[in-house]
């Protein structure tokens, strides 16, 4: 046997999306307007202000996914001194790979919740994991597949490749990456039919 290691490098994001009440969005709107500091900034600390929440990637009752970037990252796939290098994902469609990719779009805001959404990026080896095939067997790309979801609110969007399979069963793969940024994003429900837009 020996192993195919598949991995993808460049940027991705965790990101996750909680419900709010009105009282939780007070108590954070008036911490950012007494520490001057951003939303992603006390949500960092959020259990310091709210004693009764979970931290901030558990705050998720709406969303938690975390991915590669597709514009930002690159398919590596490399079977002992070989090399398939794809620097645009969706290439993985076409000849002469011939690999699949399934996408989702993903809008979570309806305007009656308020949802907090909060973006962790990051720098590296976005996933990196690996099959075992036999000796005397290729490794056949066009049993590629890769999900995509779509993320998008407020003006936002985003998307993240989220899971590979290779010949139908998903491929574990671990990251290994620095922080590059945090930001919190906030949408408040909607009140009389219109969105509630105050600061």
């Amino acid at each position: 046997m020996r192993k195919i290691i598949i991995r993808i490098v460049g940027y991705g994001q965790e990101i996750v999306q909680g419900t709010f009440t009105d009282e939780e969005i007070e108590i954070l709107e008036k911490k950012v307007e007494e520490e001057d500091h951003s939303l992603g900034y006390i949500i960092s600390d959020i259990v310091d202000i709210l004693p009764d929440s979970y931290d901030w990637y558990d705050r998720d009752d709406e969303l938690h996914v975390y991915g590669a970037s597709v514009d930002a990252s690159t398919l590596l796939i490399m079977d002992g001194s070989k090399e398939i290098k794809i620097e645009n994902i969706w290439e993985l469609e076409d000849e002469p790979y011939n690999g699949e990719i399934d996408s989702e779009e993903v809008c979570n805001f309806n305007g009656e919740t308020n949802i907090i959404t909060t973006i962790s990026s990051e720098k590296g080896w976005i996933m990196d994991g690996g099959i075992e095939i036999e000796d005397n067997k290729e490794f056949d790309i066009s049993k590629l597949k890769v999900y995509i979801k779509d993320i998008i609110f407020d003006g936002y969007e985003n998307s993240l490749i989220t899971t590979i399979f290779y010949n139908g069963e998903e491929i574990f793969c671990d990251p290994d990456t620095s922080g590059k940024s945090f930001e919190s994003y906030l949408e408040k429900k909607k009140k009389n039919g219109k969105e509630n837009t105050d600061t």
